[in-house]
């Protein structure tokens, strides 16, 4: 399955819970591609989902799988962006579960971006690592989520 592929059926799933199954199932699939064919699933812009949330978070999994694959992310990723916050799993028990699990490298994030004066939340459900920095302000634009898979 293709990012493009991907975001055609996020675009047609019915709910939330749908789509991250299909991200899941994305992940598995990737992981068991051949390391010089996975760059191909990435390399063309998938079609917007309805949602720009998602469209972001496409954008972002593909430089989190090309970054681990030591390959630079695809170009087209770059213009995607949010302007509002999504916290896709805010509830406290998502919270404790990030504090517990979310990988050391995580935590150094977390700890570079306050330095920075930048707030970060960091979440991890199920084996994926997502987080969402923005500027400390009350109102702010520039709002970046990444994601991670890790084992």
């Amino acid at each position: 399955m293709t990012l493009v592929d991907l975001a055609g059926h996020l675009a047609a799933a019915e709910d939330e819970q749908h789509r991250w199954r299909l991200i899941t199932e994305f992940l598995e699939e990737h992981r068991h591609e051949p390391a010089d064919v996975r760059p191909a699933l990435l390399a063309d812009e998938p079609p917007g989902t309805g949602d720009v949330r998602w469209d972001v978070f496409l954008a972002a999994l593909a430089e989190h799988l090309a970054t681990r694959d030591e390959r630079g992310a695809p170009a087209w990723g770059a213009q995607r962006r949010l302007e509002i916050f999504w916290f896709p799993f805010n509830s406290a028990a998502a919270r404790v579960d990030a504090v517990v699990h979310a990988p050391a490298s995580f935590g150094r994030l977390g700890e570079r971006l306050q330095r920075r004066g930048v707030v970060g939340d960091v979440y991890v459900i199920g084996g994926a690592a997502m987080a969402l920095a923005y500027d400390a302000r009350r109102a702010t634009r520039d709002a970046v989520l990444t994601t991670a898979w890790y084992e």
